[in-house]
């Protein structure tokens, strides 16, 4: 009776100590097909990676990386870093390309970093209060009166915003 008690209680201990060591087996999930990051090809000399444009309110700004086009909905402005400093005196030509999805336009100038006005003319708002809805291609020059490092557009007035534009291309040679 003792070695059959003792043989169960040492089976007993096998068993219970084998379940604590036993591994469940590991459930795979199936794999998760990674996006590529957006990668920006430039199509002619000056053409500006719209996916680097900024503003206060990020949420006003939305690039699609499949199309290449920037969305601005309701910011009072947005700024593209000129990725360089532009000295005084230098004339930027700008070719500007998007579609007016809303009521208002926009002014463009330049900018340095800390959001000085620094263009002459002080802004292009011919552009502005009355830009057709619709696609627009337009081209225009700025003049640097001060060391720039920003193209900016904002609402067509002091105060308004951007109501809803696409850009589709900023291409700015110096």
């Amino acid at each position: 009776m003792k070695k059959i008690l003792t043989i169960g209680i040492m089976a007993l201990a096998v068993i219970l100590s084998s379940c604590g060591t036993t591994k469940a087996a590991k459930e795979t999930k199936p794999a998760v097909e990674e996006k590529p990051a957006y990668v920006f090809t430039p199509t002619e000399e000056g053409d500006m990676d719209l996916s680097t444009a900024n503003s206060a309110d990020y949420r006003c700004l939305k690039f699609d990386e499949a199309t290449g086009i920037l969305s601005v909905k309701g910011a009072e402005y947005f700024a593209l870093p000129l990725g360089e400093y532009v000295d005084a005196g230098t004339v930027i030509k700008v070719h500007l390309v998007g579609k007016n999805n809303g009521k208002v336009g926009f002014r463009c100038w330049l900018t340095d970093d800390n959001q000085t006005t620094l263009a002459d003319p002080l802004y292009l708002d011919c552009i502005g209060e009355g830009l057709p809805a619709g696609d627009f291609d337009l081209n225009f020059e700025l003049k640097a009166s001060g060391k720039v490092s920003n193209f900016f557009l904002k609402g067509p007035q002091y105060g308004t915003m951007i109501d809803n534009i696409e850009v589709s291309k900023i291409v700015l040679n110096w």
